[in-house]
């Protein structure tokens, strides 16, 4: 498919692959709805080599569920993808 308009100007049409296997896996252990499964299924559909994240949102993860932040943290480390806080 030419990712062309019909005046030839390029669509800005982002493509997403699909999280691997091990994204799956985290994403349904964490609940498909939740703010950390989100940043899950982005870093890995997109190979993000860093996320930008609230300094807020680290601590109310760490203090509403310290266990699936410590594994996203784990995760993301494993994976080679920096946190930047602000």
């Amino acid at each position: 498919m030419d990712p062309r308009t019909q005046n030839g100007d390029l669509m800005a049409e982002r493509i997403e692959n699909p999280p691997p296997s091990e994204a799956l896996d985290l994403i349904a252990e964490l609940g498909s709805k939740t703010d950390l499964a989100t940043l899950v299924k982005r870093v890995s559909q997109n190979d993000l080599p860093r996320v930008v994240v609230s300094s807020a949102a680290v601590a109310a993860w760490t203090r509403r569920d310290p266990a699936a932040w410590a594994r996203v943290s784990q995760w993301l480390a494993a994976k080679g993808v920096a946190i930047v806080r602000i």
